[in-house]
């Protein structure tokens, strides 16, 4: 159900400070020629320092929000979003902090939290478990920047080889390898290049190594020591040396032909 907007002759006073306003209600609104509410999107842009005055007069004196006017002797008083690049009046902005996927896609820069407005908040909070990032395609440069990251890939792009010689054998059931690996979401060894928000914070502070390390461990042990897996495996189609298989998991010492 829609509700008109409300009018935009109600303006932000300082005594509308902390007040509670239509606008703070989960409302959804049709907005009007000057204002629509906020979009639900992926933003990868870094937003540069802007004036405040400048912003707001292309915001057209209005909270972002929720569309309220501000009188410019009170626009000090809104807040700046970092993630949408925008002004919001303090009903709709409470100074969140939050990971910005901008900065860590484009800088591994895990440095600060961002003050974002309460819609970016919730936004990114819902999706933080989401594996939407493919930083293959969004910056494959990020696995030169950081050790921990290519690592992990590395970890995950063997376990997407590895799952084929796991998930075929009954010998890896018995020992509990299948179970092991489905302890992992499936998007982690079927897409390795996929990645969560989550998955780039755990990923920085070592949380992942943790977890994937020990698995890759234990199923490549496996393959190397199970007559039914190792029989699956390869000879090098340069070398043709038949006392030494390769396994395409092997990603340091094995390429695979494009």
């Amino acid at each position: 159900m829609f509700v008109p907007v409300q009018d935009n002759s109600r303006t932000y006073t300082e005594s509308d400070e902390y007040a509670p306003i239509e606008g703070s209600q989960r409302i959804l609104r049709r907005g009007n020629s000057q204002w629509a509410p906020p979009r639900e999107q992926l933003i990868f842009h870094i937003h540069q320092s802007v004036n405040r005055d400048i912003q707001l007069k292309k915001q057209g004196y209005l909270c972002a929000g929720c569309g309220r006017d501000v009188e410019k002797g009170y626009a000090h008083r809104f807040r700046y979003c970092e993630y949408t690049g925008k002004y919001f009046c303090r009903s709709c902005h409470s100074d969140k902090k939050f990971y910005l996927p901008s900065y860590i896609i484009a800088k591994w820069d895990f440095s600060n939290k961002h003050s974002v407005s309460n819609f970016a908040f919730d936004y990114l909070n819902r999706i933080y478990t989401e594996a939407i990032f493919n930083i293959n395609d969004l910056n494959p440069k990020l696995f030169q920047k950081s050790n921990k990251l290519k690592m992990i890939n590395e970890f995950r792009c063997a376990l997407y080889f590895l799952r084929r010689y796991i998930l075929t054998c009954r010998f890896a059931e018995e020992k509990g390898c299948q179970q092991s690996l489905q302890t992992l979401s499936s998007y982690i060894y079927e897409y390795p290049y996929l990645y969560s928000l989550e998955d780039l914070v755990k990923t920085k502070s070592g949380e992942l190594h943790k977890v994937f390390e020990p698995i890759v461990i234990k199923l490549r042990d496996h393959v190397l020591t199970c007559s039914l897996c190792f029989a699956k495996g390869f000879i090098c189609e340069i070398c043709n040396n038949e006392k030494n298989i390769i396994f395409p998991f092997n990603i340091q010492i094995t390429s695979t032909c494009p």
